[in-house]
């Protein structure tokens, strides 16, 4: 309903990472990543219609105890 897709991961205590593909992102600054809420980084840039890779490092002391979340979220959700 809100545009994001959701996901999510049970925490450990260990550092972990998150790598994805992107599609046709523009701007350095398009997609925010959160994690339980706190900004991780932005999605890097592709090229214009094309897909690229982001990795992400996601610190033991950034996880909680069962549930974690992560959020996509678009600076512009009119793009």
């Amino acid at each position: 309903p809100d545009g994001r897709p959701p996901a999510g991961f049970t925490g450990t205590s260990q550092n972990l990472t998150l790598s994805l593909t992107g599609f046709d992102i523009d701007a350095a600054n398009e997609v925010q990543v959160r994690v339980n809420g706190n900004a991780a980084g932005y999605l890097a840039v592709t090229p214009d219609n094309g897909t690229g890779t982001s990795q992400f490092t996601i610190l033991a002391s950034q996880q909680v105890s069962g549930a974690n979340t992560i959020q996509f979220v678009a600076t512009n959700p009119a793009w």
